[in-house]
């Protein structure tokens, strides 16, 4: 931001030695602290200029402090809970992939775009969609509009199946991030 390039720190054990004199790293050190110095200046003059530091005081600095003790402290999460949500979640995957499998009159990969291509287009003949390099889109977006646009079950369907799989990947991952002590620190 100062345009000026600083000499990288240097590696270090950790520990403090009174008897060092390097004046080349004293130097370095003394430049960091002058460009820190030199960068609230810059700062200040900018928020001044954009009429943004009453912003910076009064909201963003509070937030950030009252952000940083909620990250500490965590949030507290039911493990059972959100473990039954977890199983709720897939077994309502399953069942979308059975009545998938169903509606199709066959068993095929549902995260396959282009065995869903071919089955939405090819073998059921619903209206195409956007085309893309691979084919045509089947994305949420077209689901929702065949759904819209065809008596078919089988867009109604997929996006269930991908909603839900979502949310279970969702609650899985914040089981994972569970703690020892039952909160969720991010």
């Amino acid at each position: 931001y100062l345009g000026r390039e600083l000499a990288p720190a240097a590696a270090s054990d950790g520990q403090l030695a009174f008897g060092a004199d390097d004046r080349a790293e004293a130097d370095a050190l003394m430049a960091q602290a002058r460009a820190v110095l030199d960068l609230g200046d810059a700062f200040t003059t900018r928020l001044k200029e954009v009429n943004a530091t009453e912003l910076l005081h009064d909201m963003e600095l509070p937030t950030s402090i009252l952000l940083a003790r909620l990250e500490r402290h965590g949030i507290a999460a039911d493990r059972a809970h959100l473990e039954s949500m977890e199983e709720q979640f897939a077994g309502t995957v399953q069942q979308a992939v059975k009545e998938a499998h169903a509606a199709v009159g066959r068993e095929f990969n549902l995260g396959s775009p282009k065995q869903l291509q071919e089955i939405l287009f090819g073998e059921l003949g619903l209206p195409k969609t956007k085309k893309t390099k691979t084919g045509y889109t089947t994305d949420a977006d077209a689901l929702a509009w065949l759904a819209a646009q065809t008596e078919h079950e089988l867009p109604v369907l997929m996006l269930r199946h991908r909603e839900q799989a979502k949310l279970r990947v969702t609650v899985e991952g914040l089981v994972k991030t569970i703690a020892a002590d039952g909160r969720i620190h991010t």
